[in-house]
């Protein structure tokens, strides 16, 4: 590693924006192309520790993950020199995948990641405004009704469907399928084939389909409450609960570290049970239906409602527990500020597969 305030310099032939991104980043120079070095496609040189290596250049407006993931479907195809991505903006969860695939990346918010040999630059930058016209431009997002799009895709990544096929079996106006999926081919997820009636849809980029989704559903509405149920370990708390909740008829399904823990063997830590349950049942009586007592700490339990019961689309009989999707799993994982996200990762490589 070096330090990036004194040896890094950066050499291209930059556009307005694009230099505007870049001297906004503490610690770097940036200087035009040396006189006689050329290149088949737009290049910039980096200049550490008396070293110089060259970089393909990718200028973007706005990255979410669904642009990185063609980045790196570009690169990929190429297979030359690293690429370094320049954008007005980029969202965290993009950045996250271009940093997994050493694909360097540098935002006009000052979000910077750059791994080369013998360099490591890595900068957390300002916060964008959610209302920046790049995000207002964006046709229908991943969440409420038209996340659910998604994860019928998602469920049967493989297979061609028509937009009605999709309405039906999410429950939702063919208008609302077609929206989706004209967004999703224009990002390169699925892809078309035919023409009228007969056209159908496919899945291409199940990973970037994913990601995307996850980056963008919100759940609306959430309610929720924590509880104490007596129990000697979480296996015989799952078990209880979910013989009470069935007994009550409350549809619920289990989701968290406890769910991780029904569908792979590896998790093992489950220091909550986290349950969504139906908002058609009051959550007081969910509690007292549960044989739970409600209180504000110590708890072992904690169960969520959201608007319209999306959280419970799809939902698993596993292992003789009701259990959240896996994609649905993965996202709450996610969320989690002890070891979700290591465990979302290996649910997402041993159990979703992309």
């Amino acid at each position: 590693m070096v330090n990036i305030a004194e040896s890094v310099k950066l050499e291209g032939n930059f556009g307005v924006d694009v230099l505007h991104a870049l001297r906004g980043i503490p610690g770097v120079t940036v200087e035009a192309m040396s006189p006689g070095i050329k290149f088949h496609y737009p290049c910039a040189l980096i200049r550490y520790a008396g070293a110089s290596h060259p970089v393909q250049i990718e200028v973007k407006r706005y990255v979410n993950s669904s642009a990185a993931w063609q980045a790196i479907k570009s690169s990929e195809a190429r297979r030359g020199d690293p690429v370094l991505l320049i954008a007005n903006r980029t969202t965290q969860e993009a950045r996250e995948i271009l940093r997994r695939h050493r694909i360097a990346v540098i935002d006009g918010f000052g979000n910077v990641h750059v791994e080369l040999p013998g360099l490591l630059v890595h900068m957390e930058g300002r916060r964008s405004d959610r209302s920046h016209k790049d995000e207002q431009k964006r046709p229908v997002q991943l969440m409420g009704k038209a996340g659910i799009v998604a994860l019928v895709l998602l469920e049967n990544s493989t297979r061609p469907w028509h937009v009605q096929e999709i309405a039906e079996r999410a429950f939702i106006s063919g208008a609302l399928v077609h929206r989706v999926l004209v967004r999703l081919e224009q990002e390169s997820i699925v892809e078309s084939d035919g023409v009228g009636p007969k056209r159908t849809r496919r899945v291409i980029n199940p990973s970037a389909l994913l990601d995307l989704w996850a980056e963008e559903n919100v759940d609306r509405d959430v309610v929720r409450v924590r509880a104490y149920h007596l129990a000697r370990d979480p296996q015989e708390l799952l078990r209880s609960i979910t013989s009470l909740l069935d007994r009550a008829l409350i549809l619920h399904a289990i989701t968290g570290a406890a769910a991780a823990s029904i569908i792979a063997q590896f998790i093992t830590a489950v220091p909550t049970t986290e349950v969504w349950v139906t908002n058609a049942v009051p959550l007081d009586q969910v509690v007292a239906s549960a044989g739970a007592d409600e209180v504000d700490s110590g708890h072992n339990l904690i169960f969520s409602q959201a608007r319209g019961d999306l959280p419970l689309k799809y939902n698993k009989h596993t292992n003789g527990f009701w259990t959240v999707n896996p994609f649905r799993l993965y996202y709450d994982l996610r969320r989690d500020p002890r070891r979700g996200r290591e465990q979302a990762d290996r649910i997402r490589e041993y159990v979703i597969g992309f």
